[in-house]
């Protein structure tokens, strides 16, 4: 009985997740130096925090067409920004960039490769397109591969989209932000995929030379201290064991000297009713070299942007942004549509969809 099995489920994580000692942080990675937990490090959010403007980006694909050999996916990014608490016009780059992101396979040297032809959809997108150069990935590609087999063609449009995101942060902190303002990214500051540093050079330098700090908040953490506890559960528990305030931020959780993940990392807790603790960054050249009061007001301003009963101690910001680049799955039928016409008149879609027939039976299961 299934009823039987979810109970026997729920013995097992009581048994083996409940008590689990706090450990200490474990990044996995010589370049980064874990900090032993103290009481001590936690620091309490007041006030309204940093005064200016709060930029937010997030970004959203949605693919098209799939076969293994090709992929066809649309990319959204979306940038909002707010104002002592009210949302205010973009005005100098697009609120929204969409681009069509086509992939193809092809050989090299005896291996598979892929690379990408983007199409701007709409004005004004084509500075925040990558370099198709930036998209040209090894089918073994050590850093996107699962095991020993290949990089689904998909992640194209993935790398696409994360490349995008950085391109116009870079051009909202240089555009649209001024010293003291703060932009913040969904997700971290690593670069995580091959050629990804172009691009995230590209908003380091803005926000080093425009004076505005560039953040980046994630709303999941894979990290883990030694005793197998989530990182983030360990502070939580830890905060509750210190009788931390109801909004605090947590610093710091390692050294990082990482070369391709200039973040200085926190823990925060931003709302009191807040059931989510976050991982939080800050561009480590900016976090290093400020002050106790800088650093206080954008906590702050973070908190404040964060007070929606929605989701109390996730900034609405983040939503704002998350809903403007979203792609649901019931707009790839009209737009696939669109293309398979088009093809039609072309004489290639029955040709295609050979190429497709090799892999969309999961979209007919999905059907059923």
């Amino acid at each position: 009985m299934l009823s039987e099995a979810l109970g026997k489920a729920a013995e097992i994580l009581d048994r083996e997740v409940a008590d689990l000692d706090l450990g200490e942080p474990r990044f996995g990675d010589a370049r980064y130096a874990p900090v032993p937990f103290d009481p001590a490090r936690f620091r309490p959010i007041e006030g309204p925090g940093a005064k200016g403007s709060m930029a937010f980006v997030d970004g959203g694909n949605l693919e098209v067409l799939h076969a293994p050999d090709f992929s066809v996916q649309l990319v959204r990014v979306a940038t909002v920004i707010y104002r002592d608490g009210e949302r205010v016009p973009v005005r100098e780059v697009p609120q929204t960039v969409e681009f069509l992101c086509v992939a193809r396979a092809f050989p090299r040297e005896g291996e598979i490769f892929y690379s990408a032809e983007l199409l701007p959809v709409g004005k004004g997108a084509g500075p925040f397109l990558p370099d198709p150069e930036w998209l040209v990935l090894s089918s073994r590609d050590e850093r996107l591969a699962q095991g020993p087999f290949r990089v689904d063609i998909s992640a194209v449009g993935t790398c696409a989209r994360r490349f995008s995101e950085w391109l116009v942060l870079a051009g909202v902190t240089k555009k649209e932000l001024r010293p003291g303002d703060i932009a913040v990214r969904d997700g971290t500051l690593q670069t995580a995929v091959r050629n990804e540093s172009s691009p995230a050079a590209r908003a380091f330098q803005a926000a080093l030379d425009g004076g505005a700090t560039l953040c980046a908040l994630a709303k999941t953490s894979a990290l883990f201290t030694s005793t197998g506890l989530s990182l983030l559960a360990a502070v939580g528990k830890l905060a509750r064991e210190a009788g931390a305030p109801g909004r605090w931020y947590y610093h710091p959780l390692v050294v990082n000297e990482h070369p391709e993940h200039r973040a200085e990392i926190f823990a925060c807790r931003l709302h009191p009713s807040a059931r989510h603790l976050f991982r939080f960054e800050i561009l480590r050249d900016q976090a290093r070299s400020m002050g106790g009061e800088r650093l206080a007001g954008v906590f702050g301003a973070l908190a404040r942007n964060s007070s929606d009963l929605s989701f109390p101690g996730y900034p609405f910001g983040l939503v704002d942004a998350d809903a403007m680049a979203r792609l649901g799955r019931g707009e790839a039928e009209p737009l696939k549509a669109i293309l398979a016409s088009a093809l039609a008149g072309r004489g290639s879609w029955e040709r295609l969809r050979l190429h497709l027939g090799a892999s969309d039976a999961h979209d007919v299961l999905d059907r059923i």
